[in-house]
């Protein structure tokens, strides 16, 4: 069976070995000097290698197991039905945008703002907005587009068209260097009446000391400290 087309395949994390392995020195240094490694570093094969593993969840998965039974907390609206009508979205740290044209696809009346910092992951997604022929993304690559500009950054209103009915962070939070920043502008651009936002992460503690004794440890931190500097302030 095609692993592309295999909802559980983890054809992906096997794609990741060789280029984690090629970069384990500069991992090393990163660690010491506290500076960390560019997510692109020398070429793409890690944001590919990333997207392998994911984009069969987002196709298979993430409708029927996050999309659809979740509610907007405030109005009990079903999220399907808000986003059927319409809204602006932020899909934060999309990587290639696996997450966000499958969303795309389904919603077409909603326009979906794509936030990503790896240039050869954006050039993936730009492709596919191509291939799909999808009017309703926005790319955002966030060293010149922040989430706190709002869906539209040069207007200065407050209303609904500069703000998020709707925010998914799927496997990012936890490779932010300054998350609670990021939960602020999250907070400032969320609708205040009927906003929701979806975070899907790695289970873990809010110490240090539990979260290196769990199995996956060592892949988790060794690879976010590789992670591109998500600063979407």
């Amino acid at each position: 069976r095609d692993p592309d087309q295999a909802p559980e395949s983890i054809a992906g994390m096997f794609q990741f070995l060789l280029p984690l392995v090629n970069r384990s020195a500069a991992v090393v240094q990163s660690v010491q000097t506290g500076i960390g490694v560019s997510y692109d570093w020398e070429n793409e094969q890690v944001s590919l290698a990333m997207d392998r593993k994911n984009r069969n969840w987002f196709y298979h998965h993430m409708m029927d197991k996050v999309i659809v039974p979740t509610s907007v907390p405030s109005t009990d609206e079903p999220l399907v039905q808000m986003l059927e009508r319409g809204v602006n979205a932020a899909d934060v740290g999309c990587g290639c945008g696996a997450s966000t044209v499958a969303r795309a696809k389904r919603f077409p009346k909603s326009q979906f703002y794509a936030y990503e910092s790896s240039p050869s992951s954006l050039q993936v997604l730009q492709q596919r907005i191509v291939d799909y022929n999808l009017t309703n993304v926005t790319v955002c690559d966030v060293a010149v587009r922040r989430l706190g500009d709002g869906p539209n950054p040069t207007s200065s209103s407050s209303d609904e068209d500069n703000t998020f009915s709707f925010v998914y962070a799927h496997d990012v939070i936890h490779d932010m260097p300054h998350p609670r920043e990021f939960f602020d502008q999250v907070r400032k651009r969320l609708d205040k009446t009927s906003g929701c936002w979806i975070i899907v992460d790695v289970p873990c503690h809010p110490d240090l000391a539990r979260n290196i004794h769990q199995p996956g440890a060592p892949l988790w931190f060794g690879y976010s400290w590789q992670r591109y500097n998500l600063d979407l302030g």
